[in-house]
Formats: structure tokens, sequence, C-alpha cells
């Protein structure tokens, strides 16, 4: 059985593999399938957080981005729980509409309140 210790880094070590994923996909203006790739990044930074500030170690099989942040003890700015709702919303719509934005808020700024230190 995994420590809680072990699911952080479990979700932490994929994450990396996903960005380098989307950054590659974002490169080659695949921008649909880097948009789901930076998801799944901010996704696991969130279920990592959530094995950190719950009990149990495994997070909720969701890939809802506000319901995740909201289930952990997380403090994020205005603006980056503003982007985890706006990415929710415009991945839905992406994803029924094939559209792709021309110009998308950078995902980086976010990252960088998600640290696990």
């Amino acid at each position: 059985m995994m420590t809680k210790e072990e699911h952080i880094l479990y979700w932490k070590s994929s994450t990396e593999e996903n960005w380098e994923t989307a950054v590659f996909l974002k490169t080659g203006h695949q921008n649909l399938f880097s948009l789901f790739a930076f998801h799944l990044v901010v996704e696991k930074l969130l279920k990592a957080h959530w094995v950190k500030d719950n009990i149990p170690n495994s997070p909720p099989r969701i890939d809802d981005l506000p319901e995740l942040f909201k289930q952990t003890e997380l403090e994020l700015t205005f603006d980056q729980v503003d982007y985890l709702n706006t990415n929710q919303r415009m991945e839905h719509r992406w994803a029924l509409s094939g559209l792709q934005k021309k110009s998308k808020p950078t995902g980086d700024q976010f990252l960088s309140g998600l640290s696990l230190s």
C-alpha cells in the first residue's frame, strides 16, 4: 500500500510528463490537444493537493478543476480561481465545437501558485 507521500509523488511526477507533452503540442500548434494536456497538468496538481489536504489517499475521480480546488486547502488568488473556472468552461466548449481560441492566457502564472512545498 502506498503512503500519502508516495501518492503525492505519483501525481507530481505524472504532472511533469504531461507538462512536457503539453509544451511539445503547443510548440507544434496543436492547440486543442495542448489544452487537454495542460488541463491534465492542473488536474493532477490539484489531486496532489487533494491527497495532501484530505485523509484518504485517493482523490475523487473527477476532472472538474473548480470542484477539486474547493476540496483542498489551497489558497489561490482571485485571478487563479477565475482561470480555473474559465479553463473548465472553455475546455468543454472547445471539445464540443472543435474550435480553437486565438489567444489563451498562459498557465505558467496559474501554476506558480500550485507548488507543493
